[in-house]
């Protein structure tokens, strides 16, 4: 029985790794000009960086795109929240489709930044539409679309670090 323990344990971490991998669609989260757009695969071997306007699909079919930045102004409101009003202010597009046979439940999806050496801090501006990630279970084939932000040192030099859930793979975007 003693035996069987550690062949349990590699059988569970090889079904784990099962969401780690993926695909990665070279500007997929920007609207499509042509039918140009490359694929390549990520597997667990190979890490990718992702580009800002990629689209990366896990392989259960759930996929998330992260638009290139864009600069905004902070409303009232977000003055109200930020601790640093002279870092650069950044926004992102997201969209987030369930290409799989089952509900996907949005509310563990995971954005963190850094910036010029520096972590970004997370910003919530309802005045901007930025409220973060949906609560609201996307069912098999739709998509939810929704705006992230950040303050940055360099609104250049960007890493971001998503993740659709913890089962789910970090992905790596940068500009």
């Amino acid at each position: 029985m003693k035996k069987l323990a550690p062949l349990a344990a590699a059988a569970a971490l090889a079904l784990s790794l099962t969401a780690c991998s993926g695909e990665i669609e070279k500007g997929g989260a920007e609207p499509a000009a042509s039918s140009e757009a490359t694929k390549e695969s990520a597997t667990t071997e190979q890490v990718e960086t992702l580009q800002f306007g990629d689209k990366y699909t896990w392989t259960n079919g759930v996929s998330m795109a992260i638009s290139k930045p864009k600069k905004f102004e902070l409303s009232e409101v977000g003055k109200m929240v930020v601790t640093n009003e002279d870092a650069n202010f950044v926004s992102f597009d997201v969209v987030v489709a369930n290409g799989s046979e089952e509900d996907f439940d949005p509310v563990m999806i995971h954005f963190t930044a850094s910036s010029d050496g520096e972590e970004a801090e997370a910003v919530f501006d309802t005045d901007n539409k930025l409220d973060g990630p949906p609560q609201t279970t996307i069912k098999p084939g739709k998509s939810a679309k929704f705006k992230i932000g950040f303050g940055v040192a360099d609104p250049k030099d960007i890493t971001m670090d998503a993740s659709a859930g913890m089962e789910y793979s970090t992905q790596t975007f940068t500009n």
